[in-house]
């Protein structure tokens, strides 16, 4: 899958999920590890967990290997 539209994934599912303040940050300048970063903050640690999970599940959904997650 391209990185934009793994990245319109992304936004999408933590919006679906009332995500709040959504930043995207183009860091393909800064690594080859990744093209994007999405950074979005949640009302409670439960909120950002289901953020955390239904992301995965968006991604494995649309055949994305997750190799991990920070900051749940």
């Amino acid at each position: 899958m391209e990185s934009d539209v793994l990245k319109e994934l992304v936004v999408d599912a933590v919006d679906d999920r009332k995500g709040q303040r959504i930043t995207v940050l183009d860091v393909r300048h800064l690594t080859e590890m990744t093209d994007w970063m999405v950074i979005a903050c949640g009302s409670s640690s439960r909120q950002v967990r289901a953020i955390a999970e239904y992301v995965v599940e968006r991604a494995k959904a649309a055949g994305e290997p997750v190799g991990g997650m920070e900051g749940e």
